[in-house]
């Protein structure tokens, strides 16, 4: 059987749009049956292809569904093409000689598929099976080659970017203010991480523990609280909630109280709430006391979360009723208090290591007696939101009431870990329950562990936890606790040698790193004069799966000390697709801004990148890797000055290769 075949590929390694060129190693390609032709890539025998697909196509007549994703309809079978065994409107593949001609006969791909070239094979082509009905459509694919046997990308992506070179430790060079300014913030430009190389590390650091010092007016004017009837300022998305979401990644973008903003969305992965189930008046609020409390006392931030009105709806302790001892409160946000948000679940030391029974068994942090006594005192607390909602700032406290009913409220004492705590018998009882917790002896292992795994080191030593953990529990009472831990961890002897590890980025780092890294650290809407929000860049990190404010559970988008578990087939394409975003909004040639009338979120930023048409090509590639990457490969370097040759406008182009490297994956 012969086929004609035809290339409808984007190379993951090399570049998208109008500089875009097709590679013989990695491809994504898009199969559609619009067209009579096969895409495909080209492969060699004796390697293995890795190939991963998503999307759904219509289907019309048949007894199908009418969408189909990849792995096709599993009750119908092609009588069409009598070879291909394999669901209706299934992803199917087959290998082929340059020339078109068949090695093998078609089998199905459907959404993940790992597979060997056969001998005399030179292509892999894809189809969409034919089936009783018409599918109308494409699927996206990625497929993947490589010259081992490496079963999934996860294991590649965490491979490659541990072959980074590994700088010098002595002194503090300028890729380690790089990972720094990443990792404790969301990167910076080529100029601003020299102007940082050059004043110091320790004073950046200290300019961004106390950000009140820091003049954020640029970006304060920029970040305009929506109004509430928000949806008129969103024409494309409208809502309350999306109003405050956006807000953050506005913040992300512009703010230079960088640290301040890093914690943010850190304690808001830590107390993790999906805005989708909250109330959406409220949640502007909910994400303001996180920020305003992000670097302040750790027990004043759990107190102030603890009665929040999208924090008591979220885990049911809005109404909660102790009042009758026959039935027991919802025990849900008192459980999670405790297991997630203050102490862990097992007794540590303070070095983090847990502490063990006789038998070698974990000794649990807490008891079930303590879950009763918590969730008990907690009892009590409710609110509610004037009817009608007013209009303004739907941060302005007056707008939302938490209420608390003594009568609903379980009377105390309580035992709390061993310990008789007093019921003040008013809203000030959250308050008294938390100290109870922090006091814990495992409370600052474990915040201290969680603190260093998420910002620092995926495998913090026991000697390092053991340092800020003692820090931690000696400013229990201390205003400033949190900045104060901040500066103990980067004060301390290992963490100068901890930026030299990679450390794979988050997928919110992954977008806005690239955007200020690209120079959009300044405000940048479709016009430098109305308030557009970054909304675009917030629907592609919902696509992504990982927007700060919907984690997908109360532990988050990922277990403490397994951000590789972010990295799968499908997490991968969406972040070639924010590659592509981030790609396509440089902009070589001075803009017109589009009216704020004209606002669509797939225009929603632009990356002024004049000044890089005046350069050469190699100025071109060393400057943007630069820029993105703070220790590169010499192959990545190679490849992207291969690519821009000489000629500068491929800048677009080669920020793709470089944005889709393993070494742009790591902090």
């Amino acid at each position: 059987m012969r086929i004609n075949v035809s290339v409808a590929a984007i190379a993951l390694c090399v570049a998208i749009g109008p500089q875009g060129l097709f590679a013989k190693t990695v491809a994504r390609t898009f199969v559609t049956t619009a067209r009579a032709t096969d895409a495909g890539i080209d492969v060699s025998p004796g390697q293995r292809v890795r190939v991963s697909a998503e999307g759904t196509i219509a289907l019309q007549g048949g007894g199908c569904p009418a969408q189909v994703d990849p792995d096709g309809c599993t009750h119908g079978f092609s009588l069409v093409r009598q070879d291909i065994e394999s669901p209706v409107g299934a992803l199917v593949g087959a290998f082929a000689t340059r020339t078109g001609h068949l090695t093998t006969t078609w089998f199905a791909v459907g959404k993940t598929r790992l597979l060997s070239v056969p001998n005399g094979a030179e292509r892999l082509v894809f189809r969409i099976n034919g089936s009783f009905g018409r599918p109308i459509g494409a699927f996206r694919v990625f497929a993947g080659v490589t010259n081992a046997g490496v079963s999934t990308s996860v294991t590649v992506r965490r491979q490659l970017a541990n072959e980074r070179q590994v700088v010098n430790t002595a002194t503090v060079t300028r890729a380690m203010v790089q990972a720094a300014l990443r990792r404790f913030g969301f990167s910076a430009s080529p100029a601003e991480i020299s102007a940082v190389y050059r004043s110091g590390l320790h004073a950046w650091f200290t300019s961004q523990l106390a950000p009140s010092t820091i003049d954020d007016s640029a970006a304060t004017a920029y970040i305009q609280p929506p109004p509430i009837n928000s949806g008129q300022e969103f024409p494309n998305d409208g809502g309350m909630v999306c109003a405050y979401d956006t807000e953050l990644i506005d913040a992300e973008v512009s703010s230079k109280r960088q640290l301040l903003e890093k914690m943010t969305t850190y304690w808001l992965q830590h107390f993790s709430l999906n805005e989708y189930t909250a109330d959406p008046g409220p949640f502007g609020e909910y994400v303001q006391t996180i920020h305003n409390d992000a670097l302040g006392n750790f027990a004043k931030l759990v107190s102030d979360v603890a009665v929040q009105p999208d924090m008591l709806s979220w885990l049911g302790n809005a109404g909660n009723n102790g009042s009758n001892p026959a039935k027991p409160p919802n025990q849900n946000f008192g459980r999670e208090l405790m297991q997630i948000y203050t102490m862990g679940p097992n007794a540590l030391n303070i070095d983090g290591s847990q502490i063990t029974d006789a038998a070698g068994n974990p000794v649990p942090a807490y008891s079930q007696s303590d879950i009763d006594a918590v969730s008990l005192a907690l009892t009590g607390y409710n609110y509610y939101i004037p009817n009608p909602f007013p209009l303004g700032d739907p941060r302005s406290p007056s707008i939302n009431i938490v209420t608390f009913s003594p009568q609903a409220h379980g009377k105390g004492p309580y035992t709390i870990l061993g310990r008789s705590v007093a019921d003040p018998g008013d809203a000030t009882v959250a308050s008294t329950v938390v100290a109870a917790l922090v006091s814990s002896p495992s409370t600052a292992p474990f915040e201290a562990h969680e603190l260093l795994a998420r910002l620092v080191t995926e495998n913090p030593s026991p000697g390092y936890i053991s340092r800020i953990a003692a820090v931690w529990a000696a400013d229990v009472n201390d205003p400033h606790q949190i900045a104060d831990v901040i500066s103990a961890i980067v004060t301390d002897p290992e963490y100068l040698s901890s930026l030299t590890q990679p450390m794979l980025k988050e997928t919110d780092e992954f977008y806005v790193d690239a955007i200020r890294a690209l120079g959009g650290e300044n405000a940048n809407p479709v016009t430098t004069t109305s308030s557009a929000p970054l909304q675009g860049v917030r629907l592609d990190l919902e696509d992504a799966g990982q927007f700060i404010t919907a984690p997908p559970t109360v532990f988050g988008f990922y277990t403490v000390g397994d951000k590789e578990s972010l990295i799968s087939n499908a997490s991968v394409l969406e972040r070639d697709y924010i590659a592509t975003r981030v790609s396509n909004a440089m902009r070589l040639t001075p803009f017109t801004p589009v009216p704020f009338s004209a606002y669509n979120t797939n225009d929603s930023f632009n990356l002024d990148a004049t000044k890089l048409a005046t350069m050469t090509g190699a100025e071109v590639a060393d400057y943007l890797v630069d820029a993105l990457v703070s220790t590169s490969t010499p192959e990545l370097r190679s490849l992207v000055r291969a690519y821009v040759g000489n000629d500068p406008t491929k800048a677009p182009g080669a920020a793709y290769i470089i944005l889709t490297s393993p070494e742009y994956e790591a902090n």
